[in-house]
């Protein structure tokens, strides 16, 4: 009887410590779970400090999103001049209205741009430039693009082309989407993969394809040299050539071009070997 009862004890104990044990567990399992709705109450309150302003200053910053807006607008006279001065310091703003801000911006900046390309196109920039390149459109409209194609794809980048707000009257992307296709040859459906696409850094593939651009134009003023390629030949003085003759050996490929006046170039697999004047 002693032993049935020292017995009973003993598993009376064990029971009991098991018990606790679980109780424990479960109290520091709820511990756990309070410390995580309380850190994520923490990130959430982070998150909405972002964009924490006093109500003054959000009133005051729409006000100015507001009056950019308006002014690229028809009933603004579409003035991206004095929309850019509104709206330049947007990098500043507190609020949520940063967001608008910046596509007001660059919606600005996009119409300036062209503006000043259209000007210059009016007033014969395109017979020539300081150095005396341009002789038609062409170069310019080359020269616009590689000036800035690289901080549009940046803000692309940066940019939801969902993006919507009630500051933004219908159809405002317009006002991006239809010059960038038309001066810059950048679709909209570029926009979305740029910014989907944020592994690829296209600022900086369009600046290095305008330097490409830019050392192809500065051959203009040269002669064909040894060692040229074809297409480096194509944008010296001589340009494209009237006629080409090939032939094809076992050996690769030759070619001749005919230029104007008894002038030729010689070519072995793509690379100038020879020119006679």
């Amino acid at each position: 009887m002693k032993k049935s009862l020292i017995v009973f004890i003993s598993a009376l104990s064990v029971l009991v410590a098991c018990q606790d044990t679980a109780s424990k567990e479960e109290a520091d399992a709820a511990s756990e779970d309070v410390e995580e709705v309380s850190a994520d109450e923490e990130e959430i309150e982070e998150e909405e400090e972002v964009f924490e302003a006093d109500e003054e200053t959000t009133q005051k910053e729409k006000e100015i999103v507001e009056e950019a807006v308006s002014l690229l607008t028809p009933g603004g006279g579409y003035d991206a001049e004095a929309a850019y001065k509104v709206v330049y310091l947007y990098d500043e703003f507190e609020s949520e209205y940063i967001k608008e801000a910046r596509i007001a911006f660059f919606v600005a900046k996009i119409r300036l741009t062209i503006d000043e390309y259209r000007d210059n196109m009016e007033t014969g920039v395109t017979d020539h430039d300081h150095t005396g390149r341009y002789d038609n459109g062409v170069s310019y409209r080359q020269e616009l693009k590689d000036d800035n194609t690289h901080w549009i794809y940046d803000f692309l980048q940066e940019t939801d082309p969902e993006f919507e707000s009630e500051l933004f009257p219908d159809n405002f992307f317009n006002g991006i989407i239809d010059p960038l296709g038309s001066f810059f040859d950048i679709t909209e459906g570029d926009w979305k993969q740029a910014y989907a696409d944020q592994d690829t850094d296209y600022g900086q593939a369009a600046a290095e394809e305008a330097y490409s651009n830019k050392k192809l134009t500065d051959l203009h003023d040269r002669l064909p040299e040894i060692g040229m390629t074809q297409n480096e030949v194509r944008n010296t003085a001589w340009g494209s050539p009237d006629s080409v003759n090939k032939t094809t050996t076992a050996n690769g490929v030759n070619e001749q071009w005919v230029y104007p006046r008894y002038k030729y170039v010689y070519f072995e697999d793509g690379v100038v070997t020879s020119i006679q004047e």
